[in-house]
């Protein structure tokens, strides 16, 4: 029996995310098939061998992309070796880090533009947690970590992307075209059908963790502005506090905002049945598992016009998070012509499905 290895960022298991439920979510089909499967965050000497298969999940963490890579290479190099690049644009990520992650950030991209380059100051951030990514901050000091990207993905055996648009970004940031590649869709449970209701109880629904990534302080005074019902789901997040105090803050200023907390996940798709529209205001995406479900569910979709969901579902409401008053307006619209803004999905995708293009780029 073959073993997949799915070599995933450092702190997958205390910061959950929608990495972490896609490639959990491609399992049971791998499983079916006869293949035994493993989310790994530590690769080494003494469990290398144990597996066949090789796939890094997210680029966009090169110290460890670059890590597994070059250790693969030279351990098991006749092995074969694949990515998952769960790759956001670089332009709205370095615009969120300038804008929105404070004065240091701002500093820091004033000092350094490239994003590349802040990734290396980030990787010793990140070492103070983290103490095994000290040694490896140091040596990847004056590796020019696009290059060896671009380089990575011209060397594994294919990539597996998760839209087309995500395919096209890679492609231009890192100049290159991977010649083997798939595009495995986000997709959806479907052991739940789609309930559309007239009569629901929330207008709005907001799902994420609380950070400024996702965005929700200016969600919270963009939805105080309008006379909607809405509820926010998602657990707060230990790396920032403050943030997390200033929208306790805002949302108790806020008659009509109820902030449930974090929950289980049957529990967020019961609060999607009972709500009108989702609101996803995140700076930047790739294709949200949130806006499937929530199509999935009945919901209208407001969305982030950073992402690639209008390839699944086309007629979504795209919103430029950074203004409040797109946001107010999206919500606004989609109230005022529910039945326009319920989302079908037009990529016909299960898991298994996705799962399936997977195997058959694995297998060639």
């Amino acid at each position: 029996m073959k073993k997949i290895a799915f070599l995933m960022r450092y702190n997958y298991l205390e910061v959950g995310g929608g990495d972490v439920q896609q490639v959990t979510s491609y399992i049971p089909y791998f499983r079916s098939k006869g293949y035994e499967c493993e989310l790994v965050k530590d690769l080494d000497s003494s469990n290398v061998l144990n597996f066949d298969i090789f796939i890094i999940v997210n680029i966009d963490r090169p110290i460890e992309t670059l890590n597994y890579f070059n250790f693969l290479r030279n351990s098991v190099p006749d092995k074969k070796v694949f990515i998952i690049p769960i790759h956001h644009p670089i332009d709205a990520v370095s615009r969120f880090e300038k804008q929105e992650k404070g004065l240091v950030f701002s500093l820091l991209c004033t000092i350094f533009p490239d994003f590349y380059t802040r990734e290396k100051f980030k990787n010793f951030v990140r070492g103070i947690r983290y103490k095994k990514l000290i040694p490896l901050a140091f040596k990847h000091v004056f590796v020019n970590y696009r290059l060896a990207t671009k380089k990575i993905l011209q060397s594994v055996d294919g990539v597996i992307y998760i839209s087309n648009g995500e395919r096209v970004s890679v492609e231009s940031d890192f100049d290159c075209t991977p010649k083997n590649y798939c595009i495995a869709y986000n997709a959806v449970d479907t052991d739940f059908s789609k309930k559309i209701e007239i009569d629901r109880k929330f207008d709005v629904v907001v799902v994420g963790r609380i950070e400024p990534r996702k965005n929700q302080l200016n969600v919270v005074n963009a939805l105080a502005s309008i006379p909607v019902a809405a509820i926010i789901i998602g657990p707060t997040s230990e790396s920032n506090k403050q943030y997390n105090i200033n929208f306790m803050n805002a949302v108790d200023r806020s008659s009509n905002i109820q902030y449930l907390g974090a929950m289980d996940h049957l529990d967020v798709l019961s609060y999607l049945t009972n709500s009108k529209v989702l609101l996803n205001a995140s700076y930047f995406e790739v294709n949200p598992l949130v806006d499937l479900e929530a199509a999935l569910c009945g919901c209208g979709v407001v969305t982030t016009k950073f992402s690639y969901s209008k390839e699944s579902l086309p007629n979504v409401i795209e919103i430029d998070p950074w203004l409040n008053n797109s946001i107010m307006e999206g919500i606004v619209k989609a109230l005022q012509f529910p039945e326009k803004t319920i989302c079908d999905m037009k990529i016909n995708s299960s898991w298994d499905s996705s799962a399936q293009k997977i195997m058959e780029l694995i297998s060639k």
